[in-house]
C-alpha cells in the first residue's frame, strides 16, 4: 500500500457503481474536492478514476501508522474483515476510516480507548494484581516516544477481550477440530481479528498455529500471586509487556548534600545503569483421552492445569533460574557476590542470623515493603528463636498477623529455597524485592491441539493433546536492596 499526492485542485464526482476500488465496484456516489498536496492511498477511488492528478510520495508516518492499524493488510481486506464490504463483492466505501488519516490527539485514538476500557471491564473478573499490571504496562508505554508496542498492546487487549473470542475459544476447547465450524458471524471476525494479532506479536517467524486465549485466562494476567509456596510475584516488580524485552533505568540512588550560600553544586549524580530483561520461552503439555474429552468440562480443567503447571514452574525459576533460557533467579543473582550473607555458625542457624541479614541491608531500602523469605522448615526454626536474647516465652515470629512478622518485616514462605542447615545452603533472601527484583510477563499466551496422539509404532493411541506456550523473565534489578543468606 504506497501513498500518492494530488498534483492539483479539483472536485471529483463519480456515480454509483462508476468507480473501482482495488477490483471491488462502488455502490455509493462520491463527491470530494481535493487540494493541491493532499495525500491519500493510491488505491483510492478518486486515484483510480483520475490518476492524472496525483504523484507518487514515500511512506509518512500517518501511513505507517494506518498500515500497522491495518495488520497489513490491503484496503480491500480491511474493508472485508470490519463489513465493508459484503459478500466480499461489493462494497458501499473502502476508504480508510478518517481517524487513521492523521494523527489524533492524545486519549482519541479508538483502539487504545478501546483497550483502556477493556482493561476497566476486567475488575471482579480477573485478580487485582493483573488489572493494575495491565495498566502499568498501559501507562509505560504510552510514555515512550515510540507507538509500535502501545498500539500492538492495545490490539492485543481489544482482540482478546472481546465475549465473542471467549464463546470461540470455549467453542475451540470443547471441540478443537470442528469448533471452528459452529462460529458465528461475531465469533468468526472476533477470531480472525485476534489471529491478526498473533501474528503481529510473532518475532522472526510467524506464528501461525493455535489460538492466543482470552485476556481473562491468560495465565500472565490471572495468576496474580501463587501463594505461599511461591510469593515472588506478590513481593517483586511486575510489568507487562508486548515486545520480547524489557528496558528500563535503575541507580543506586541521587545522594543529596549541604552547601554554604553562593557555593557551587557538588556532583551527586549517582551512576545510572540501562538494565534489559529478556522474556524467555516456556511450555506445558497435557494430553487427555477422547472418552475423558467427551465426558467432562474439559476446557474448565484444562486451563486450570496449565495455570497450575505455569506456577510451579515459575516458582523455581525465579529463585533459582540460570538465566540461560529461563529467568535468572534471585539466588542465582545473589550468590558469590557482596549481597551474600554466611551465618555465622558452621553448618548452623541461630537468631542471632536473622538479626545480622536485616541489618546488613541498607538503610535506604528497608522500608514497610522489606520482607523476609525462606522455606517452610527453615521459617519453623526461626519460631523456636526467643523474641529476646535469653528468653524461652515469646517467639522470634509474631503469627498473629498474616503473613507472620519478624522484627516488623513479613516473613514469607518460599518452596524453593534450600530447607537444610548443610554448608553452602542458601536459606533465606531478606529486603526490599519490589526495587530488588523485577518479572516481566509478555502477553499473548497459546494453545495449540494436537487431535491424535501417536504411539511407539506410530499409530493413533486415543488421545488428544494441548500444548501451551507463553513467555516471561526475571532478574534482579538492584542488588543492594536484597541479602542472601547462605549456611557457613
Amino acid at each position: 500500500m504506497s501513498l500518492v499526492r494530488s498534483k492539483s485542485k479539483f472536485k471529483c464526482n463519480i456515480a454509483a457503481g462508476g468507480s473501482i476500488v482495488d477490483g471491488v465496484e462502488a455502490r455509493t456516489n462520491h463527491s470530494a474536492e481535493f487540494d493541491v498536496g493532499t495525500v491519500v492511498d493510491d488505491g483510492h477511488w478518486a486515484v483510480l478514476q483520475n490518476p492524472h492528478r496525483f504523484e507518487p510520495v514515500e511512506e509518512d508516518a500517518a501511513a505507517a501508522r494506518r498500515r500497522d492499524y491495518l495488520g497489513g493488510q490491503s484496503l480491500l481486506e480491511y474493508a472485508q474483515r470490519t463489513g465493508q464490504v459484503e459478500n466480499g463483492e461489493r462494497s458501499r466505501s473502502n476508504e480508510v476510516p478518517e481517524h487513521l488519516r492523521e494523527r489524533p490527539a492524545a486519549g482519541t485514538w479508538p483502539v487504545r480507548d478501546q483497550a483502556r476500557r477493556a482493561v476497566d471491564a476486567l475488575r471482579g473478573r480477573v485478580p487485582d494484581d493483573g488489572v493494575e499490571r495491565l495498566t502499568r504496562g498501559f501507562e509505560r508505554a504510552e510514555a515512550s516516544p515510540y507507538d509500535a508496542e502501545l498500539n500492538l498492546l492495545s490490539r492485543w487487549m481489544v482482540a482478546t477481550s472481546r465475549p465473542a473470542y471467549n464463546r470461540a475459544v470455549n467453542r475451540m476447547f470443547r471441540d478443537p477440530e470442528n469448533g471452528h465450524r459452529e462460529f458465528d458471524t461475531e465469533e468468526l471476525d472476533a477470531f480472525r481479528a485476534a489471529k491478526a494479532v498473533q501474528r503481529a506479536m510473532s518475532i522472526g517467524t510467524g506464528a501461525d498455529g493455535g489460538f492466543l486465549l482470552p485476556t481473562h485466562l491468560d495465565p500472565a494476567i490471572v495468576l496474580s500471586s501463587a501463594g505461599s509456596v511461591d510469593p515472588m510475584r506478590s513481593l517483586a516488580r511486575v510489568e507487562t509487556i508486548a515486545t520480547n524485552e524489557w528496558h528500563g533505568i535503575t541507580s543506586a540512588g541521587v545522594t543529596a548534600s549541604w552547601a554554604a550560600e553562593a557555593a557551587e553544586a557538588t556532583d551527586d549524580s549517582p551512576t545510572v545503569a540501562d538494565p534489559s530483561v529478556p522474556t524467555v520461552k516456556a511450555h506445558a503439555f497435557l494430553a487427555a483421552s477422547i472418552e475423558a474429552a467427551q465426558d467432562t468440562n474439559i476446557a474448565a480443567q484444562i486451563q486450570m492445569l496449565f495455570a497450575d503447571a505455569k506456577a510451579q514452574l515459575e516458582a523455581g525459576g525465579f529463585v533459582t533460574g540460570s538465566g540461560t533460557d529461563e529467568p535468572n533467579g534471585v539466588v542465582t543473582a545473589l550468590a558469590g557476590g557482596a549481597s551474600e550473607v554466611s551465618t555465622a555458625g558452621v553448618a548452623a542457624y541461630a537468631r542471632e542470623d536473622v538479626l545480622a541479614l536485616q541489618e546488613s541491608i541498607p538503610a535506604r531500602f528497608r522500608n514497610q515493603r522489606s520482607a523476609f523469605m525462606m522455606a517452610l522448615e527453615v521459617l519453623n526454626a526461626t519460631r523456636e528463636f526467643p523474641k529476646i536474647d535469653g528468653g524461652v516465652d515469646v517467639s522470634l515470629v509474631d503469627d498473629s498477623s498474616n503473613p507472620p512478622r519478624v522484627r516488623g518485616w513479613g516473613l514469607h514462605e518460599n518452596s524453593s529455597l534450600d530447607a537444610t542447615f548443610t554448608t553452602g545452603s542458601n536459606i533465606a533472601v531478606a529486603g526490599d524485592f519490589r526495587q530488588g527484583y523485577l518479572i516481566v510477563d509478555r502477553v499473548g499466551a497459546t494453545v495449540e491441539f494436537l487431535p491424535h496422539l501417536l504411539g511407539a509404532n506410530r499409530r493413533p493411541t486415543g488421545s488428544r493433546g494441548w500444548y501451551m506456550f507463553w513467555r516471561t523473565g526475571g532478574d534482579v534489578l538492584v542488588e543492594n536492596a536484597l541479602r542472601l543468606l547462605t549456611v557457613a
